[in-house]
């Protein structure tokens, strides 16, 4: 940083103006102008009441910092992390309804596990009335529902149900409801 850049820098973080800090140091508002435009270099004294002004040091105004190329931190600096976060609740205000595709995996996920049980616990059956000499054929009357029954199965998969059902009526009706309510605030 240049000292002009330096200079203005510190002015407008002081909330001065140009006229303010020119009648302060008494000397023109040009001056001051060309000074934050590195065009001259003020007198040593002026320098040294612009550091009492500003609460910096004369090394601090007068030297030449060079850009630096890496950053210092790897974290974000707080600013930038309230940012993320303010962006991140305003997309879910925005978006909120695309929740409904997690209840729609959620409900495909547990019809998918509920037909691998009930796979498994078929196979289980038919492995165990082969170990004991039993033919599915010569049970005859007796159905391999009757030996496990199918009610039991039928709350989990109407649970599987209602979470798809819900998760699609959350996506159709949550995206009316922000587009109906985002064309109420353009009005």
């Amino acid at each position: 940083m240049t000292f002009g850049e330096k200079l203005q820098s510190l002015r407008q973080r002081a909330g001065m103006s140009q006229d303010a800090l020119a009648e302060r140091l008494q000397v023109s508002r040009q001056a001051v102008s060309r000074w934050e435009r590195d065009e001259t270099m003020p007198e040593t004294d002026k320098v040294v009441a612009l550091a009492d002004i500003f609460g910096v040091t004369t090394d601090y105004l007068l030297r030449l910092q060079l850009e630096q190329t890496k950053p210092e931190e790897k974290q974000p600096p707080p600013q930038e992390r309230k940012d993320w976060v303010e962006r991140f609740l305003a997309f879910s205000k925005r978006k909120w309804y695309l929740l409904g595709w997690v209840l729609i995996a959620w409900g495909v996920l547990d019809l998918v596990q509920l037909a691998l049980f009930y796979l498994a616990y078929r196979g289980m059956l038919g492995g165990f009335t082969g170990l004991i000499g039993w033919d599915m054929a010569e049970m005859g009357g007796v159905n391999l529902l009757d030996v496990f029954p199918a009610g039991v199965l039928l709350f989990p998969a109407l649970y599987a149900a209602v979470k798809i059902a819900a998760g699609v009526l959350v996506l159709y009706f949550g995206k009316r409801h922000v587009q109906k309510k985002r064309e109420e605030e353009m009005q």
